[in-house]
């Protein structure tokens, strides 16, 4: 039901009033969606930040920069969705995120929407662990 409101919903809260065309609500409706989508990834990038965080503090430091090791990690302390779906070593569109570590600083990195590093749409949460 939430699912047939939301375009009425948002269709209305921009001052639709029946005079622009469908494609432009339309575009207006992706958009609105991809804002969504981009703070949810954002939110899942920060929950494995800080699991990470939690790692660092714990094994001083542990050797995260390796992929493999980056992804056995996400999977232990953040663990996978319900069902199997939604490994936490993904970003919100499936794609592997990275990591980068200097230190007691590290960058968990996503590719955004387009699944293309080094584009826009990039995300990234920068942590440092202070002893």
């Amino acid at each position: 039901m939430i699912e047939r409101l939301l375009p009425i919903a948002l269709m209305g809260s921009m001052g639709y009033k029946g005079v622009e065309k469908k494609e432009v609500v339309t575009d207006k409706i992706k958009d609105f969606i991809h804002s969504v989508e981009s703070v949810v990834n954002y939110q899942r990038i920060s929950t494995v930040a800080h699991a990470i965080e939690l790692a660092m503090i714990d094994e001083h430091p542990p050797k995260i920069a390796d992929p493999k090791v980056f992804k056995a990690t996400v999977k232990k302390l953040v663990g996978i969705g319900k069902k199997g779906k939604g490994d936490a070593s993904k970003d919100f569109w499936g794609t592997e995120l990275r990591l980068t570590v200097k230190g007691n600083t590290f960058v968990v990195f996503s590719a955004g929407p387009d699944m293309k590093w080094r584009t826009k749409d990039d995300q990234s949460v920068l942590a440092e662990i202070i002893r």
